[in-house]
């Protein structure tokens, strides 16, 4: 989804896919927009303001990926890849609207006219049991690839009402599963553990690490795709044991 505001940033390809698919609010005043990751379990926790120059390209914002990491973050990424809110802030420069944030994603431009502006908020969002997950993931790659899979006993994850449930010991055998999908659908090209492990007898931490940075923001199950906390996944993965 390239804009001209886009195309001017350092921004990674990753980073570029969390602000498509990962939930926002915005609420604009004047050159500064306010941005709420509504993919966490407390948005008020995540919530920064991005700073547009005076081409209405993100220049900055207070996040801590911003402060600590070269590029563009995620924040300014989804400022910039969404018009309505970019057209917003040009409209506030004149009208001088209050910040006040929409409760389905889009943007509410307090101005005269009360203009309500929509933005995409993307896949629903799945919660997760972060450390449930990536044990899922620990296992089906320590374990069932190596020695259990012909059975066709593994564990499994799906979506049950809006939470991403996790099974762990072996009760899902395949292709019986209905919904239930391998922890493989979380992450991008992982290799499998005694294949990287074994050749120069690296560590199970070194693994693990690989697996972290692969989360995947989005997954598919059942046929439709939700958004998870990647970020959340990523971390129990390192803690893994």
């Amino acid at each position: 989804m390239q804009t001209n505001a886009l195309a001017a940033l350092d921004c990674s390809e990753e980073t570029e896919k969390r602000a498509q698919w990962e939930g926002f609010e915005f609420a604009v005043d004047g050159d500064v927009v306010q941005v709420r990751n509504t993919s966490h379990d407390d948005p008020s926790e995540h919530t920064y303001d991005v700073q547009l120059d005076d081409q209405d390209v993100p220049a900055s914002c207070t996040c801590p990926a911003y402060e600590y990491h070269a590029g563009a973050c995620k924040h300014m990424a989804a400022v910039a890849i969404r018009e309505p809110v970019l057209e917003a802030a040009r409209s506030a420069r004149i009208s001088g609207p209050d910040p006040t944030p929409a409760t389905d994603g889009g943007i509410i431009e307090a101005g005269d006219d009360g203009v309500i502006l929509e933005a995409s908020t993307g896949p629903a969002y799945l919660d997760v049991d972060a450390e449930a997950a990536a044990a899922a993931i620990h296992d089906y790659y320590r374990y069932t690839c190596a020695t259990h899979d012909c059975l066709g006993y593994v564990p499994a994850v799906r979506n049950d009402d809006g939470e991403l449930a996790v099974s762990r010991g072996g009760l899902i055998r395949y292709p019986d599963r209905g919904q239930w999908e391998r922890p493989s659908v979380l992450v991008d090209d992982v290799p499998r553990y005694h294949q990287f492990t074994r050749p120069t007898w690296r560590s199970d931490e070194d693994w693990r690490e690989v697996v972290a940075e692969r989360v995947r923001t989005t997954i598919v199950l059942g046929g439709e795709t939700y958004r998870v906390d990647a970020e959340a996944i990523a971390a129990a993965l390192r803690e893994e044991a």
